[in-house]
């Protein structure tokens, strides 16, 4: 026998249930009448728009080029907006730096939770690029000094060795004519940089690979469709196929923690900034919390910083990596089609380096600064950062914003 009593309350609920949503829709719609935007859909938004999209693009591209193949199609301004309610966030775009300040410098919006747990996947918790507040003050006062001018020029000799390696390559590659991927031949270079930069020892990619930028790949790799799955088990075994790769990742840097804890204690001279120039980012960090422990530190560094340090290296690693290499890419494409701006850029090296390699290198290991003087090849670097921009940013509105 059915009960009217529990039947007219079910129907009640899922009719509030109906209205509800239906107004949400009506008032999220509303909201971007009059707001510059991409075509909209009342009953979809943008959202059929960002999966034709997303369909022009490989799989798992940042979305930074959606905005920027959308912005481009309509001809859209510095300001617009995207709305991907109920299945997304919804986006105020700024497109230039001046706008972006806004809300970075002008008035500081907190990182996108969103951006927190993505490279909370990638990394381990609390990445500098993804936390706020105290966390990130704490994180900046740590890392800051490895990226002083002063600090970049003392790494010039790793850097010099590594680039030597990497023009050898080229140099053979374009004797025998044979093809090959100049994203993958530079980003084993840059990866041996960034790595020496950054914990102190090269990786050695470039003369015979490496498992630890292998197990980076897997994890940028399987990482986003970790996050973009809604999928229990597929998520599941996304995590299971990360764990070794993060679990070798994390071992060797442990490791290395506790090698130059046990090196750097007790060196009294880089508790003088002049003598910390050639330190890398990981020893830095160290000497900073050995002055910090004083005597305690002999008994070993404090697993809480450990804890902190380690998923911040592999971030570093990552994201000098792959910034750089992409753009170094851009840069050659760009210059393969325009041979006017590569025969001057040749000139400008012609007349401030030595004919011959090795003299240029040893050049650059006694004068740092000499890179300074490259006017012309900065705004080749600036242009093609122009054309190909890596800056980018997702924030939060605060409440009532």
């Amino acid at each position: 026998m059915i009960n009217l009593s529990n039947s007219s309350t079910i129907a009640a609920l899922v009719a509030l249930g109906i209205a509800s949503v239906t107004w949400k829709l009506i008032s999220v719609r509303r909201f971007y009448k009059d707001l510059p935007k991409p075509p909209h859909s009342f009953l979809w938004g943008h959202l059929n728009l960002w999966g034709e999209i997303m369909a022009l693009f490989p799989p798992q591209t940042h979305y930074q080029n959606y905005f920027t193949e959308i912005a481009k199609r309509y001809d859209l301004p510095d300001v617009w907006y995207l709305d991907l309610w109920p299945l997304g966030p919804s986006f105020m775009v700024l497109a230039t730096p001046e706008l972006a300040m806004q809300v970075s410098v002008v008035k500081v919006y907190h990182i996108h939770r969103w951006v927190e747990y993505f490279l909370d996947v990638l990394f381990g918790p609390k990445v500098i690029a993804g936390v706020n507040g105290a966390t990130w003050k704490h994180l900046h006062h740590m890392l800051a000094p490895s990226f002083s001018p002063t600090a970049v020029k003392g790494q010039v000799d790793c850097i010099v060795e590594h680039v030597a390696v990497y023009h050898n390559k080229l140099r053979a590659l374009a004797d025998t004519g044979e093809q090959f991927s100049m994203q993958e031949l530079t980003s084993k270079v840059i990866f041996d940089i960034v790595s020496s930069v950054v914990y102190g020892f090269s990786l050695l990619a470039q003369q015979r690979g490496s498992q630890f930028l292998e197990d980076f790949k897997t994890i940028f790799n399987l990482g986003p469709a970790y996050v973009e799955t809604k999928n229990p088990f597929k998520k599941l075994l996304l995590w299971w196929k990360m764990r070794a790769s993060r679990e070798r990742s994390e071992k060797l840097i442990h490791q290395k923690i506790k090698e130059r804890h046990a090196a750097l204690f007790g060196e009294d001279k880089y508790l003088q900034e002049e003598k910390r120039a050639k330190l890398c980012v990981m020893d830095r960090m160290i000497v900073q919390q050995i002055e910090e422990l004083g005597p305690k530190a002999r008994d070993g560094l404090d697993p809480q910083f450990v804890k902190l340090i380690v998923p911040n290296l592999k971030g570093l690693l990552a994201g000098g990596q792959g910034t750089t290499s992409d753009t170094l890419c851009f840069i050659f494409l760009l210059l393969s089609l325009h041979p006017e701006v590569m025969s001057r850029l040749r000139q400008e090296h012609d007349s401030f380096f030595h004919s011959d390699f090795d003299e240029t290198v040893r050049m650059l290991k006694e004068k740092p600064t000499k890179t300074n003087e490259l006017e012309y090849t900065t705004a080749v670097i600036k242009e093609t950062l122009r054309l190909f921009p890596i800056g980018f940013a997702t924030r939060e509105a605060p409440p009532g914003v």
